[in-house]
């Protein structure tokens, strides 16, 4: 699919949509990682979370960008669109690569209370406490 095509395109506010640079190629030339932070939010908002969950994934991938910020809006993203083995897998992925967030935060993040009394949820937080408290 041509990247004209791609239909988060048409979500993305005007001013994320015109620093957007793709060229006929499909590859991304001008997405800084606010520029792709930005977007999604942008989707999160009119609450088309699977689309900014496969944009936010597809642009950190070809940009090779990687932070906890990004890591924390994916898993936030994929359990909003309901899935919330995926966003599991991303927490534990971010933590191995070093990634890791406010365990108190995300422990109340709303886009997270149904993962609150997941066992695996709450391993992934202690693991997090540990990096908080070291």
């Amino acid at each position: 699919m041509r990247s004209s095509h791609i239909p988060w395109m048409n979500y993305a506010h005007s001013e994320a949509r015109q620093r957007v640079r793709i060229t006929g190629d499909d590859s991304m030339t001008a997405f800084m990682q606010e520029d792709v932070l930005e977007t999604a939010l942008a989707l999160y908002e009119q609450e088309a979370y699977a689309e900014a969950y496969a944009f936010i994934t597809t642009a950190a991938q070809r940009l090779g960008v990687a932070s906890a910020r990004i890591y924390n809006f994916r898993i936030c993203l994929a359990n909003r669109s309901a899935q919330p083995d995926l966003a599991l897998r991303l927490f534990a992925e971010a933590l191995e690569k070093g990634y890791w967030s406010n365990p108190d935060q995300m422990l109340e993040d709303e886009d997270l209370l149904t993962l609150r009394d997941d066992v695996e949820f709450l391993r992934l937080l202690d693991i997090c406490r540990g990096q908080r408290d070291q």
